[in-house]
């Protein structure tokens, strides 16, 4: 009689009473299974019908458009990014559209560049110097004899200067330092440490108007038809009486309790004067009513219009088409709403290194000092855009005109009723935007492209839209900050379709783009205009894998090496169990026992096929399980 079969009949070392933990690997004391899944051993039931099945898993879903106008989610293939504007200025890191909507209008920085026109991005006017100047400089734009000047302080000089640099010397009739100035349209006003002096803005002399003693600080405006100073910690409504000048100071107006506290600026809203200043921590700006009940309004109840986080003192106000202030501070400038009875609701702070101390309007913008913030610690301005206020409250912001010395920016204004901005910068002098020649180059980076995903990219191409009235370079600047240039395009060189991104080479989880506008080397008044750009990448990290594998599943199985193995219930023992990791999408790990290798997936399907009815009493039960399982990298 032949030998009998032998069968393996011990308990398997998996506990079928319990969920099998998806991490379990399957400890193959016998050496005769094939592959394990989530712990669960399985013999091979590979065959001509049922081969295993390895290759590349899907990694790329179709995108899906539902927008009601067409865009870049309508193509397929490439990952594209572009952009066509930027006239929501700068501020951004990333340029996801999905994280933040103003970001397909904006960008992360710039200098030189002017981004306000929808649709392009081109170079701003450079700029040319009209005056030396020392520690203490003051500008203020008038009009004498219909031309355009500048009223200028420089220390304890004064000066009107025209546009050409020509300045005008005004014997103005005192020898200290002059704190502030101000003009009514015809006549200025200077605050010293002695008195205000006044003088014709026609004429090249002035002489004391009103007596002050011993200032150390102050600001002088014209406002409502009166003239206002701030001295020290007093605020004064000045209104000539009978006596002969120089007057005598009269009550102020307000006195602030503490007589450090020093006042910084005035200026004037639809209903209300108002003057900012601060002592210590505390910054406040106080708004000042007018009383009509007599034949000239008088300043009467003064109240807090609004009060500054602690630690940011205010420097300066600036009230502009009658529903806007600016609140210059010593952490930046804020652009605040004025409502109805001359409250203020400020918004978001945008920072600057230095504190804004002084700003001037032209049609939809605001532009404020910025002393030492550009990139190589020079001074100029930024500009603010009133058009459109951001879900955030901010307002678009930029880097503008910028002069080549660093210092503190103490004055802002135009020259004249030109609309050409001028700015003064202490220890440096008096600049003023050229008519027509633009900077010599511009340039500004790119929010970073990362299409909303972590996933490693394969950056691989740009394309460029432009008028080329000068060249445009334009270099990457990878995950590490390292920036390199890829080409320069320029009106001999109109290929500007599908160039190479040749830096980074391998996958990067995002990049920027730099672009460095340059003037045109034959006119200085020409210069080059980007109406867009567009990035093409492809999904760039390790490609999933996908294994169809056939298992065999019946009740009693004879291994590799001829035993038999298993005991009525364990195919569906097992199917269950397959199920249940099936059902709970978890990692689980496969094991293919023969080369020893065990691979995290996760189960994609799981299917099982009775080819044969079981024997009597249901003996026999079983068949092939497929399953389908997909790498994680």
């Amino acid at each position: 009689m032949p030998a009998p079969q032998s069968y393996i009949t011990h308990t398997l070392p998996w506990s079928l009473a319990r969920a099998v933990a998806a991490s379990t690997l399957f400890q193959d004391v016998t050496n005769i299974y094939d592959f394990a899944l989530g712990g669960i051993p399985f013999l091979s039931e590979i065959s001509a019908e049922t081969p295993l099945i390895r290759g590349s898993a899907q990694f790329k879903k179709d995108q899906f458009d539902n927008g009601l106008e067409p865009g870049e989610q309508s193509l397929s293939g490439w990952w594209l990014r572009s952009q066509s504007s930027w006239h929501l200025g700068t501020g951004i890191v990333n340029l996801d559209v999905r994280l933040d909507p103003t970001a397909e209008f904006r960008y992360a920085d710039s200098e030189g560049v002017n981004p306000w026109i929808q649709g392009s991005m081109t170079l701003l006017k450079g700029v040319t110097q009209l005056d030396t100047g020392g520690s203490s400089v003051r500008c203020l734009g008038v009009q004498v004899g219909g031309d355009d000047y500048v009223l200028y302080a420089d220390d304890d000089d004064l000066f009107l200067i025209d546009g050409s640099g020509t300045p005008a010397a005004i014997t103005w009739g005192g020898s200290g330092q002059i704190f502030s100035i101000a003009t009514d349209g015809e006549n200025w006003f200077a605050l010293s440490t002695d008195g205000i002096y006044t003088g014709s803005l026609s004429g090249s002399s002035g002489s004391k108007l009103w007596s002050v003693a011993a200032a150390t600080h102050g600001v002088v405006a014209w406002l409502k038809g009166r003239l206002v100073a701030g001295i020290d910690n007093s605020v004064y409504e000045l209104i000539p009486g009978s006596d002969p000048a120089p007057h005598t100071l009269p009550t102020p107006s307000f006195t602030h309790p503490a007589s450090g506290f020093q006042w910084h600026d005035l200026t004037e809203g639809p209903e209300a004067i108002y003057a900012v200043g601060h002592g210590g921590t505390e910054s406040i700006i106080l708004k000042l009513t007018l009383d009509t009940n007599g034949l000239l309004p008088e300043l009467t109840a003064a109240t807090t219009a609004a009060e500054l986080p602690r630690g940011e003192l205010a420097y300066s106000i600036y009230t502009y088409l009658g529903n806007f202030m600016a609140i210059g501070t010593s952490r930046g400038c804020r652009i605040a709403q004025i409502s109805t009875g001359g409250d203020l609701a400020y918004g978001p702070l945008i920072e600057t290194p230095e504190p804004v101390e002084d700003f001037v309007g032209v049609g939809d913008h605001i532009w404020a000092g910025y002393s030492d913030g550009f990139s190589d610690g020079s001074s100029g301005l930024i500009r603010i855009s009133l058009r459109d206020q951001m879900e955030s409250g901010r307002y678009p912001y930029a880097k503008d005109l910028k002069c080549p010395d660093t210092g503190r920016v103490m004055g802002v204004t135009t020259l004249g009723a030109s609309g050409r901005l001028v700015f003064a910068v202490a220890g440096s002098g008096l600049f003023v935007e050229n008519q027509d020649d633009y900077v010599e180059s511009g340039w500004f980076v790119t929010g970073r492209i990362r299409y909303n995903t972590l996933w490693p990219k394969l950056f691989k191409f740009y394309n460029l839209k432009a008028v080329l009235d000068g060249p445009i370079a334009v270099a990457t600047i990878d995950t590490s900050g390292n920036e390199v240039q890829l080409a320069s395009v320029d009106s001999n060189n109109l290929t500007a379709s599908d160039l190479a991104i040749n830096f980074p080479s391998g996958p990067q989880e995002f990049i920027s783009l730099k672009f460095t506008l340059g003037r045109s080397p034959d006119d200085s008044t020409s210069a080059p205009v980007l109406r867009g750009f567009q990035v093409k990448a492809l999904p760039g990290g390790p490609r999933p894998r996908q294994y169809i594998v056939p298992l065999r599943c019946y009740d009693h199985e004879m291994g590799r090496d001829g035993s038999r193995t298993g005991y009525e219930g364990w195919a569906l023992e097992r199917l269950q169990l397959m199920e249940e990791l099936d059902s709970s999408g978890d990692v689980v790990i496969f094991e293919d026992l023969a080369s020893g290798t065990a691979t995290p997936v996760t189960i994609e399907t799981v299917e099982f096929r009775q080819m044969v009815p079981p024997g009597n009493n249901s003996q026999g039960w079983g068949g092939t399980l497929t399953v389908v399982l997909r790498t994680l990298s």
